[in-house]
C-alpha cells in the first residue's frame, strides 16, 4: 500500500475533536468509536476499485443495500 503524506492540519482535527483527552491507546479506540458512531451513517453507498476475494463487489460496480455482485 502506498504511504500517504501526513496532513498536519486533518492531524489537528483528530487531535482536538476525538483524542483531545484521551491517555492511553483504550481510551484512544473507545473516542474513535464513539465519534464514528455519531459520524457515519449506515447503509452508505461504495465503489469497488480492486478486485479481491473477500468482496462480494465487482471491480468498478457501485454497490449499496441490494447491488453486491
Amino acid at each position: 500500500m502506498a504511504k500517504h503524506k501526513i496532513d498536519q492540519a486533518r492531524e489537528e482535527r483528530i487531535e482536538i475533536e476525538i483524542v483531545v483527552d484521551c491517555y492511553n491507546e483504550s481510551e484512544r479506540y473507545s473516542a474513535w468509536i464513539c465519534y464514528l458512531e455519531d459520524k457515519l451513517e449506515f447503509p452508505f453507498r461504495a465503489r469497488c476499485v480492486a478486485a479481491r476475494k473477500s468482496s462480494p463487489l465487482k471491480k468498478w460496480r457501485k454497490g449499496g443495500n441490494n447491488e453486491l455482485a
